[in-house]
């Protein structure tokens, strides 16, 4: 998720996702691509609270980290989101304000694949016309 150099420490955020997103692995794994046991095991894990952050934060991460499945993580994560994507936004908000710099060689002229990937989730979420995504593009902005 971030471009860190040797001498920079683990970021805590990063270390949370991607311990959620193993969790995520972990079900695709076990329903063995078969869509309707991943949505049905997704929906069993969002019914607590915790649950739904916790996989909202796995799907953020693979839908930023990895590419070649960014679009199916995008339809599990609206298939998943029960507060209208209030939390999704909050999470968005945060790494867009703390961390967008971060996802990037300090010297880099162009975006990394990671902000990009971040940036297209932003465009799909304005598309969906989503309640407090306006608050993250004006975090990205600055």
């Amino acid at each position: 998720l971030l471009y860190l150099t040797e001498i920079d420490e683990a970021d805590e955020l990063e270390h949370v996702w991607a311990i959620d997103f193993r969790e995520l692995e972990q079900v695709l794994t076990d329903a063995a691509d078969n869509d309707t046991i991943v949505q049905s095991e997704l929906h069993e894990k969002c019914q607590t609270a915790q649950g739904h952050s916790r996989m909202t934060n796995a799907l953020l991460y693979g839908i930023i980290c990895d590419r070649t499945r960014g679009k199916e993580f995008t339809r599990y994560l609206t298939l998943v989101v029960k507060d209208q994507f209030a939390y999704c936004c909050k999470q968005l908000h945060r790494l867009a304000l703390e961390k967008f710099p971060k996802m990037n060689d300090r010297g880099a002229v162009q975006n990394s694949p990671q902000q990009n990937s971040l940036l297209g989730l932003v465009k799909e979420l304005v598309t969906l016309n989503v309640s407090g995504v306006d608050k993250v593009c004006l975090a990205l902005m600055r």
